[in-house]
């Protein structure tokens, strides 16, 4: 079996011991390379004296090349190396520097920057064949070792050296020449500020490029630069403080402007540039923020709707923006809702009762919305904060019980005036659209879509519009009330533009305040699509009872709940009418048991063929104009055949002021088939009528204005009080509703909750709140407990 050796063998005797990297005696072949390299640097000393001052070569370059190989090649790189640095800063020490000095003390800051720029770029082209030469041992000695520069970095440090020293050994002419290129670059930097002629674009940007290599931009120029330049933004600003705001937003862009294309231009730093914007914000915009901000000159600003310079003043507050400061946004929201508010407010404070205020102020608000929202959208890039605003600011204004006192039903006029607007143009189209409005909508607008050229899209996106009014205000049965009626009238008198814009305008109500809002309104649709269905089996069934009416009749049947209530009148019927509506009332009663008709006078309309001396014309009339017109039939022709007020209200049955008011139409308004005697504006108990003879028109089918269905402050009066009762109703229901589901509650939580179910219908004052609850307490709903109310089941 095979052992292995061991290491220790006592008895094997003495070990032969061998010492290594023994030093050895100098030798024939190191006194050679010393030699050699004595002499190759004389050749090489030589030729950088030459290369340093600009003269030709002696010596081939390749040649000193390969020797500069050779005594690296031999390890004597350490040598040459600190050999070629001792040589070329003795050189700037001895050569350059003295002509610096001297020239920082005779010249001024720019020509002393001059000269040293000038004297840079010359010794950073000199030593470029320098490096060529000495470029073997900068690759292979240089770029390995950690404490020795490169020989690019070498002779920029060293010329950094004599123009910028560091430690206590510098002396006073070094730091002097120091703060000369420092200040001279500022000098340069307020030329071009100045727009002044002395500026100089090469040698600023080899300033700045020799500042970035020499590696004190950021050490030592870039603090005193920044300080240098807010100095003169403080001035600027200064000066600038009594310029109208428009002129300080567009020199504030300019001056941001300018610094920002210098940096880039002339190779500032972006950290400059950042901080050189941030100083510009400083001075110019968050200072002077208080003054800037006043809801005075913004106000003016915002009137004159200029774009670009609202643009310009947001990019700025943008830009503005610093973290541990206030947001600008929400400096720049406070002046912006002051102004919505307070001219919102002006316009309704401005508006009266009258028909054509109604229309006025919701075409100004709608003006001052397009405007606001393009300022919005186009400005302000669409900023959520500043659109929340405005739509908050919209709805303050238009609630404000101060800006609608003067109003004769207060914020209920409101939706009063809004259901009139959409009456307007649901009845006109396009053409019912105000001028102002109209001009506005050629404007590019971001906000919605609005048809060009197309007159459906146009009302449709007019309406839309108002629409958005609407949303925002909390008297919306008012507008409930008056956009019903009005609608009646249009459906009732085929009055409107369009049957599909009446159904995308309810389908719009219906999204926006719900199925219970449009009930009614949709029933009112049914009523008259139904119409047509009934005119046909009544027409049927005459013909198969052979009880077929002397007159054309249409009859259009209502539902009560759905459609608003009417006056009632009773003129005489003539007799042929009054067949037709017997046996009309024939067929629909025995279709319908258990059923009433009443019949509605006062909507009903005529279609009489008169004979004048000029011509037969066929007058569209209401039935009250009607029953007058049908007496003259017996009145013989001539002059003498006059008929007077007493027996016409005798015979026609019609109650005073529906009399007075249908003779206006046909005897005193613009087209009179009727004469009054004596002649004027007002009827009275003692004139007379005559056909007018001379009356003469070029359409055969004529329309008489309806007097009955014309617009009364009276009527208007009704409606509101029936605003009030139904407002009534609801606050009860509203209490109801919130008892029922709290059980207990106490009187301000209680008089709270039925503010906010209610809001979106109209306001409720607390007073009448608490009235209301008081109601409910005397019929035993609720029961009061000290100051809490406990419904009773």
């Amino acid at each position: 079996m095979a052992t292995q050796r061991q290491s220790y063998q006592p008895l094997a005797g003495a070990k032969k011991l061998v010492i290594k990297n023994r030093r050895q005696p100098p030798t024939e072949t190191d006194h050679k390379v010393r030699e050699y390299f004595d002499k190759t640097w004389v050749d090489l000393s030589a030729a950088i004296d030459a290369l340093l001052h600009g003269k030709p070569l002696r010596t081939p370059l390749d040649r000193l090349y390969r020797g500069v190989e050779a005594i690296c090649r031999h390890g004597q790189a350490e040598q040459l190396c600190k050999r070629l640095s001792e040589r070329t800063y003795d050189h700037l020490r001895s050569k350059v520097y003295p002509v610096l000095v001297k020239g920082n003390s005779d010249l001024p800051e720019l020509e002393t920057l001059n000269l040293v720029v000038l004297n840079w770029n010359i010794w950073m082209d000199r030593t470029r064949l320098v490096r060529s030469m000495f470029s073997y041992l900068d690759r292979t000695y240089l770029q390995q070792s950690k404490n020795l520069l490169q020989l690019n970095d070498l002779v920029t440090s060293q010329f950094c050296r004599i123009l910028f020293p560091s430690g206590r050994s510098s002396s006073g002419p070094n730091v002097l020449l120091g703060t000369a290129i420092v200040q001279g670059v500022c000098k340069l930097t307020d030329y071009h500020r100045w727009d002044n002629s002395k500026f100089n674009p090469i040698l600023y940007k080899d300033s700045i490029s020799m500042l970035h290599q020499l590696g004190v931009y950021t050490k030592i120029f870039e603090r005193k630069f920044l300080d240098h330049s807010s100095a003169y933004f403080a001035q600027v600003a200064k000066d600038n403080a009594v310029m109208p705001l428009v002129d300080y937003i567009a020199a504030c862009n300019r001056l941001l402007t300018q610094e920002t294309e210098r940096c880039d231009v002339y190779g500032l730093d972006h950290a400059t540039r950042f901080r050189l914007s941030d100083r510009v914000y400083q001075y110019l915009l968050r200072e002077p923020l208080d003054r800037l901000m006043d809801c005075t000159s913004m106000g003016e600003l915002f009137d004159t709707v200029d774009i670009e310079t609202l643009k310009i003043l947001y990019t700025l507050m943008v830009g503005a923006q610093s973290e541990p400061g206030p947001s600008m946004l929400q400096e720049l929201e406070k002046p912006w809702r002051h102004y919505i508010i307070e001219t919102g407010g002006k316009i309704m404070r401005n508006t009266e009762s009258g028909d054509d205020n109604k229309a006025s102020m919701v075409s100004r608000l709608l003006i001052l919305r397009r405007s606001l929202y393009r300022i919005v959208n186009c400005s302000f890039g669409s900023n959520e904060v500043l659109s929340h605003a405005l739509r908050d600011s919209f709805a303050v204004f238009i609630n404000d019980a101060a800006n609608t006192a003067h109003l004769s039903e207060g914020a209920s006029n409101v939706g009063e005036f809004i259901a009139r607007y959409m009456d307007m143009l649901l009845r006109g189209g396009v053409k019912a659209i105000p001028p102002m409005l109209l001009n506005e909508a050629t404007n590019d607008d971001k906000d919605e879509f609005m048809g060009a050229g197309d007159d459906d899209s146009q009302l449709d996106y007019q309406l839309n519009q108002a629409l958005q009014v609407f949303r925002l205000i909390n008297g919306k049965d008012a507008f409930e009330a008056f956009y019903k009626r009005d609608l009646a009238r249009r459906l009732l008198m085929d009055r409107s533009i369009s049957y599909d814009a009446e159904r995308n305008m309810l389908a719009r109500l219906r999204s926006e305040c719900g199925v219970n809002f449009t009930h009614n309104l949709e029933n009112m649709f049914k009523d008259k699509e139904m119409n047509k269905e009934t005119m046909d089996h009544f027409k049927a069934w005459c013909e198969e009872t052979k009880l077929k009416p002397k007159i054309d009749l249409q009859v259009l049947v209502l539902s009560a709940s759905a459609w608003p209530t009417y006056p009632d009148i009773q003129p005489t019927i003539p007799l042929h009418m009054a067949q037709a509506l017997g046996i009309f009332e024939t067929y629909y009663m025995s279709n319908h048991t258990g059923r009433i008709l009443t019949w509605k006078h006062s909507l009903a309309n005529c279609v009489v063929k008169a004979c004048f001396p000029k011509g037969i014309k066929e007058l569209n009339v209401s039935l009250a104009q009607a029953t007058i017109l049908l007496l003259f039939n017996d009145v013989p022709d001539g002059q003498d055949g006059f008929i007077t007020y007493s027996r016409i209200a005798e015979e026609s049955k019609l109650d005073e002021a529906e009399l007075k008011r249908t003779l206006q139409s046909l005897a005193c308004g613009k087209l009179r088939v009727l004469t009054k005697h004596p002649k004027g504006r007002e009827v009275e108990a003692t004139d007379t009528f005559t056909i007018n003879s001379g009356f003469s028109d070029p359409k055969f089918k004529i329309k008489i204005n309806q007097i009955q269905l014309r617009e009364t402050v009276r009527e208007n009066k009704k409606i509101h009080e029936r605003i009030v009762i139904d407002r009534r109703l609801e606050t009860q229901a509203a209490i109801v509703r919130i008892m029922k589901s709290r059980k207990r509650i106490s009187h301000s939580v209680l008089v709270a909750e039925v503010i906010n179910m209610m809001r979106s219908r109209g306001e409720v004052d607390p007073a009448e709140i608490k009235k209301q609850i008081e109601s409910l307490l005397d019929k035993d709903y609720l029961e009061r407990d000290g100051n809490e109310y406990e419904y009773i089941a």
